[in-house]
């Protein structure tokens, strides 16, 4: 036996065996860039599939198959997102540059929020400065997600036999998240300035509620034209005829409350929010 035999030397020790990673694929994985940048190019093959072909219902009801029945490991292995994950997808693409730019506009409107809070300010002021942004920022993200997943749900329960339900409620999560882009970043960006908004030229306070009428009504084209013309086809109810007047009842009787429900909601959980960050905040002080 030759003791010198390099591989035998070296197999002692379990750290030759592996080569060291690259400082910059490191820092990559470090920091999650190349994972956020498939995230992002999955959304977009996504999005470009359900506008263009390969998942548009009447190319592939053509073929005999059903659209947005893919399994888990199905939508894993061609690079896709699934429904839930396609629409909060979209709502942080959307929401994030509002945020930014109403954080912009409280950064150079507001010298308080240049600078720590004062110590003569009373927990009851940071909780009245904080809480209408941490509302808007609730909002943003997580209420339109919430508001069209129960939706869906309900729309599908309303509108579809039960084998057909789940592709319902996925193709209408497909279907906004794909088409309603604009009209919703619209929304959001109104919506978000205007939580922030404390007075002050009316001309602003016109401009974003006219922005908001626009955004408003071109969601509701889309919601209440394009969408359906789109999901009905997909649908087994023998009620064929009838289906979009349930739908529209379903998504109406749906969304009126839910957007009263969702709204006290994040407001409650923005008040908790707020009250525990200056709770540390104040603690932090001394």
């Amino acid at each position: 036996m030759n003791n010198h035999d390099p591989v035998s030397k070296d197999s002692s020790n379990p750290a030759s065996s592996v080569e060291p990673e690259k400082f910059w694929e490191f820092f990559q994985d470090f920091l999650g860039w190349k994972k956020k940048y498939e995230k992002f190019r999955s959304f977009l093959k996504t999005r470009k599939l359900i506008k263009e072909g390969e998942l548009n219902p009447i190319s592939l009801m053509t073929e005999g198959k059903r659209p947005f029945n893919l399994s888990a490991d199905e939508i894993k292995q061609r690079k896709l997102m699934g429904p839930f994950t396609y629409k909060l997808y979209q709502t942080v693409i959307i929401a994030l540059p509002a945020s930014l730019i109403s954080l912009a506009i409280s950064l150079f409107s507001s010298s308080e929020t240049l600078a720590p809070p004062s110590p003569s300010k009373t927990p009851q002021a940071l909780i009245d400065l904080y809480q209408p942004k941490i509302f808007a920022l609730l909002v943003a993200f997580v209420g339109p997600v919430v508001f069209f997943a129960l939706t869906a749900q309900v729309m599908s329960w309303a509108i579809a036999l039960a084998p057909s339900r789940k592709r319902i409620r996925d193709a209408f999560l497909y279907y906004d998240a794909t088409y309603s882009l604009t009209p919703q970043a619209i929304l959001i960006l109104t919506v978000t300035l205007l939580s922030i908004y404390r007075g002050g030229s009316f001309a602003f306070a016109y401009a974003l509620f006219f922005l908001f009428c626009v955004g408003g009504f071109y969601q509701l084209i889309i919601t209440f034209s394009e969408i359906p013309a789109l999901l009905l086809p997909l649908n087994d109810h023998p009620r064929g005829g009838s289906l979009r007047l349930l739908y529209t009842l379903s998504v109406v009787f749906t969304g009126a409350p839910l957007v009263f429900a969702v709204r006290e909601i994040l407001y409650y959980l923005a008040k908790g929010c707020t009250i525990l960050f200056v709770t540390l905040l104040v603690w932090l002080r001394g």
